[in-house]
Formats: C-alpha cells, structure tokens, sequence
C-alpha cells in the first residue's frame, strides 16, 4: 500500500494575531500546527506613519524652545552672564537639529514612495542611523534642559531647603 502525505494550509484568526493552521498528515500521524502569518502593513498606514515621524520634531522643538525662553525669562536679568549664552546655544543647536532631522525624514528615501514600498528601485538612509542618532541627541538635549534649572536654583542665594524645594519642583518635569 503507497502511503502519500497530506497537507493542508488554511488561514485561522487567533488571539495572538492572524495565523495560518497548517495540517500535516502521513500514514503513521498526523500533525496540526500554527504558523505566523507574515502580513505585510497596508501602504496608507506606511504613508501615514511616515507623516507622522515627519510632523514629530517641529512640536518637540517648540515645547524646548518654551522652557529654555521661560528660563532664560526667570534666570537671565541682563544678556551679558554666561548662562544666557548656554541657553542660546541649547536653542540654536535644538533648531539645527531638528531641522535637519525634519529633512532627513522628509529625503531619507528617493524616491519617497520608497518609504512604503520597498520593492521600488532607489536609495534609502540606513534606517538604524535614522533612529539611534536622534534619539542620543534628544537624550543629552534633555539632561541638559533638565540639569540646567537646578544647577541655576542652586546659585541663589537662599537657604538650602529653599533650593531644595525649588530644584525639586523644576526637576518634576523629568517625570
């Protein structure tokens, strides 16, 4: 008697997300197993994405621009202490950076339709280095927004559990 394999694959929704319920059957046994479903995003929700990570740097960059003005408003009385210069350079290097990482995300494919479908000839950015860059920018622009108001607060002159507390509130914003 000639013993043939069967098999049979057929889609079946999960909790876990859409798998495929592969059905594997000999002479012996007989095997069911799921396999992952590779599903590829739909292009509108690549695009979409996309605008998104776009319209992402201008926000972040004004909310910046706000503390580092409202500091300089509480902490700079004329433009001649050194401090008004570190926070003009903190503001000029935000702005340079996040206009260039506006274009980059904008040019980071050429053509864009690259972006959400990469079966189209072209040349895109490494997107490791679209990611991990900014995100160590954003991190040491951060740090030092957030260190700057206390070391400020701890130049005035009044007693320590004043400082404290006054650190301690511009130090909230870290949460």
């Amino acid at each position: 008697m000639d013993c043939a394999q069967h098999s049979r694959t057929w889609p079946r929704p999960s909790s876990l997300g859409h798998f495929y319920l592969h059905k594997h059957a000999t002479c012996k046994s007989q095997s069911i197993m799921l396999v992952p479903q590779t599903r590829r995003l739909p292009r509108a929700f690549k695009q979409y994405v996309n605008y998104v990570i776009i319209l992402y740097g201008p926000p972040v960059f004004f909310a910046k621009l706000s503390v580092l003005l409202q500091l300089q408003h509480i902490f700079v009385p004329n433009r001649r202490r050194p401090i008004f210069f570190v926070i003009q350079a903190l503001i000029w290097a935000n702005l340079a950076f996040y206009l260039a990482y506006l274009f980059v995300d904008i040019f980071q494919c050429v053509p864009r339709r690259k972006i959400w479908e990469p079966t189209v000839p072209g040349k895109c950015i490494s997107t490791n280095v679209l990611l991990l860059s900014p995100a160590g920018i954003n991190i040491v622009s951060d740090c030092l927004i957030l260190v700057l108001p206390v070391v400020l607060v701890f130049r005035l002159k009044m007693t320590l559990k004043n400082k404290l507390a006054i650190a301690a509130i511009f130090s909230s914003g870290s949460l």
